[in-house]
């Protein structure tokens, strides 16, 4: 059999931006706003399989809000420093790994394009509770052969709920993952969410502190569980530095991750 490891649920590049978008999502009548921007990524962990497995990335973004509306796209480069049956690319949650069964001890490093993402937002703000509703499609942009994608499509479903309460913001992410199926894999659908509350901490900046579990995608590895978190500058009016990160909590989380991401608003 092969398997599924989901990596951490603040590579959802990101589980992290993605929910401070959607907290501080414009009022229906607000003009379009288009914003590009990049990123680094550096994740690290055994994964339960006792070896160490590396996962550097810098993707490019381009997300376009009208009202409540959005559509966003993104496209990673990635790095992997890993045994040669680790392969990257299944699933939604980050970079999931999926190592077939042959075992492999010989780390190597391989590089390329990573898989395109595609996703589509609708945000509520004029209820006692703001909420989003939301889909993404991966599309397989990665290479199979050099072992950065699995070469299918993976879709996935989601919504939030937050409610502003002063500086403070909870909120409630769930998602539905449906990966593709490579010929010879099992790969489960997996419900995911993360539990947190974003703060206001000064006039730009904004801080969270998540939460976060996620059903493993195969049978024959644990669910995925850490503790996410980040802080949002605003550097200018249109110019912002995100900096998020998470700790695994679980056997089937990374150990670490770390991110950094810039970005630029054109109104």
């Amino acid at each position: 059999m092969r398997c599924l490891l989901a990596a951490a649920m603040a590579g959802a590049a990101a589980l992290c931006p993605a929910t401070a978008d959607a907290q501080t999502a414009p009022s229906p009548h607000a003009d379009t706003t288009v914003e590009a921007s990049t990123g680094i990524a550096y994740q690290q962990g055994t994964y339960g399989l006792h070896t160490d497995i590396e996962l550097l990335s810098s993707t490019a973004a381009l997300k376009i809000t009208h009202g409540g509306f959005s559509v966003a796209a993104s496209l990673p480069y990635v790095r992997l420093t890993a045994p040669a049956n680790v392969v990257t690319g299944g699933g939604l949650l980050g970079l999931p790994i999926i190592v077939p069964p042959t075992p492999s001890t010989e780390r190597r490093s391989r590089d390329g394009i990573g898989d395109l993402r595609l996703a589509a937002g609708y945000t509520v703000t004029t209820l006692p509770v703001g909420f989003t509703v939301s889909a993404e499609v991966k599309l397989p942009t990665a290479s199979a052969a050099k072992g950065i994608g699995t070469g299918k499509t993976d879709l996935a479903v989601g919504g939030e709920l937050f409610k502003t309460i002063g500086r403070v913001t909870p909120y409630l992410d769930i998602a539905y993952t449906m990966p593709g199926q490579p010929e010879g894999y099992r790969l489960d659908d997996s419900l995911s969410g993360q539990l947190g509350a974003a703060v206001q901490l000064g006039r730009r900046v904004r801080g969270h502190l998540a939460y976060a579990y996620a059903e493993a995608l195969s049978p024959a590895l644990g669910d995925q569980q850490a503790v996410t978190g980040g802080v949002n500058f605003g550097l200018s009016r249109k110019l912002t530095l995100g900096m998020y990160g998470s700790a695994g909590l679980s056997r089937g989380a990374p150990d670490m991750v770390a991110g950094l991401r810039l970005g630029l608003r054109v109104d």
